[in-house]
């Protein structure tokens, strides 16, 4: 009787301890699961967040300039999120053809001067980056590039702009080839005089030199004015570019996160095949 009692006694013992070992079993899924579930929506969130500052863009017709705008955005995700555990963002303007590279330059300009050089019509993330870069830095880009032979005078991005919305009267001929009589040699010389004062006004100083008759046959001047078109030319295809129309005509997703990790832009052209600007 005794024996039954204690064989009683442990049995109860183990389907209580059996109990209590459930119990807790229970209380840790549900716990694991409350915490689970919070950590899917907020991941979900997260996600969806992510996403939505990218899809708004999605079939939408935008201007350079906030292009150039989502690419820094792009490029500051790509310099953190892969630290996460995130895979880099894609980013590519398609240009449609090599073709239409010329109408970002000057019609002077006899080559592509800057980002739309070589034959490929897709520029990625890196390529628009550096672009963006060399124009921007005052440092390494143009700004730098022209105050090396500015000397004193401050360049800054508004004197770029003013460069580049007189370049018409900037890009004058140098030399008097192709004059042939002195009614054209008087016009080509009266332009480049003007083409002094207007820089002379740009600048505020005199960068032709006090003797504007003789002017074009001093190598100083004549290196500085080389340069100066030079630099009009990149920057004129930099408002160009900020100035097209781009459509973002794809967006694609990490297959594991379900984030966005590719753009695809392409240059937006009227019914004449002409990249439309303003």
């Amino acid at each position: 009787m005794e024996n039954a009692t204690k064989a009683l006694l442990i049995v109860a013992s183990v389907l209580i301890g059996l109990i209590i070992l459930s119990a807790l079993l229970l209380l840790y899924n549900q716990v694991s699961g409350f915490y689970q579930s919070n950590s899917n929506k907020t991941e979900e969130q997260q996600r969806l967040e992510f996403n939505k500052k990218f899809e708004s863009y999605e079939n939408q017709e935008i201007r350079g300039n906030e292009l150039l705008s989502i690419m820094n955005m792009v490029d500051d995700y790509n310099a953190t999120e892969p630290e996460n555990g995130y895979a880099e963002m894609e980013f590519e303007v398609d240009f449609i053809s090599t073709d239409l590279f010329k109408q970002f330059n000057y019609e002077s300009a006899n080559s592509n001067k800057y980002l739309l050089s070589g034959s490929n019509s897709k520029i990625t993330e890196n390529k628009l980056n550096d672009f963006s870069s060399r124009v921007n830095d005052p440092s390494t880009g143009l700004i730098s590039t022209l105050q090396s032979v500015s000397g004193s005078v401050r360049i800054t991005e508004t004197l770029l702009q003013q460069l580049s919305s007189n370049i018409a009267n900037i890009m004058v001929e140098e030399t008097n080839s192709g004059a042939s009589n002195e009614y054209e040699i008087s016009n080509r010389n009266e332009a480049r005089r003007k083409r002094a004062n207007l820089l002379k006004n740009i600048f505020k100083v005199n960068v032709c030199g006090s003797n504007t008759t003789t002017y074009t046959t001093d190598s100083q001047y004549v290196d500085m004015v080389s340069t100066i078109k030079d630099v009009t030319l990149k920057y004129y295809e930099f408002t160009q570019f900020k100035r097209a129309h781009f459509d973002c005509i794809e967006l694609e997703y990490d297959s594991v996160t379900g984030r966005v990790n590719k753009m695809s832009f392409r240059v937006c052209t009227d019914s004449n095949g002409n990249i439309i600007l303003n």
